[in-house]
C-alpha cells in the first residue's frame, strides 16, 4: 500500500511533539513502507513494536554498516554513534557506557 504526505525525515512533522494518530496511521495501513532521508536515499521505515524488535535484534540481516547508512557517512565522516552500532560492537560500547547513564549514576 503507498502512503502518501507521511513523511517521518520531515522535521516538521514532530514540531509539535510526537505526532500518534500518524504512527496509528502507519501501524494500521503501512507497518513497513519505503520513504527516502533528505539527500532522497531510499530506506523502510517500520513502526509496529514487534517488527521493530525483530529488525533491531537481527543486525546480520538489518545492518548498520556503511553500506546501508551512506548517506549519513557521507556527511558525517566522524566515527558511528553508538545508535548506529550493530551487535557485538554495540553490546561492547553499551556495556562501557550503562553505568554512567543508570540512575545511580546520576547527580542527585
Amino acid at each position: 500500500m503507498i502512503v502518501q504526505n507521511l513523511d517521518l525525515m520531515d522535521p516538521k512533522r514532530f514540531a509539535d511533539g510526537i505526532p500518534y494518530e500518524h504512527f496509528r496511521h502507519l501501524r494500521d495501513c503501512a507497518p513497513v513502507s519505503r520513504g527516502t532521508d533528505t539527500d532522497g536515499e531510499p530506506l523502510w521505515h517500520v513502526v509496529r513494536h514487534q517488527d521493530v524488535s525483530a529488525v533491531s535484534r537481527d543486525a546480520q540481516t538489518f545492518s548498520s554498516s556503511p553500506t546501508t547508512m551512506t548517506s549519513i557517512r557521507k556527511v558525517d565522516p566522524s566515527p558511528p554513534i553508538i545508535t548506529f552500532l550493530d551487535s557485538p560492537e554495540h553490546t561492547r560500547v553499551r556495556k562501557l557506557t550503562f553505568k554512567v547513564f543508570a540512575p545511580p549514576g546520576w547527580p542527585p
